[in-house]
């Protein structure tokens, strides 16, 4: 049985495949926040550790997706120094 996509479906589809690429990314940035966080001796990572980390996303790449450097650090679980 074939399975015909309409333009609707393939929109949605879309959105679905870019939210979940989102998503994904999202988590990768926390993770790399996080691993600074431990290698910072479980502190907050500064925004000079993300241009100090070669290979690593910039600092426009984490307000591209959180919005602020801020939301960043609080939803990675990396905004307090313990």
């Amino acid at each position: 049985m074939m399975t015909t996509i309409t333009l609707k479906n393939y929109s949605k589809m879309k959105k679905l495949l870019s939210k979940s690429e989102i998503d994904l990314k999202r988590t990768e940035l926390k993770e790399h926040l996080r691993r600074l966080y431990r290698e910072r001796g479980n502190k907050q990572p500064r925004t000079i550790d993300i241009q100090n980390d070669s290979g690593g996303p910039d600092y426009a790449t984490y307000i591209k997706y959180f919005g602020s450097w801020q939301n960043a650090l609080k939803e990675s679980g990396t905004d307090k120094d313990n």
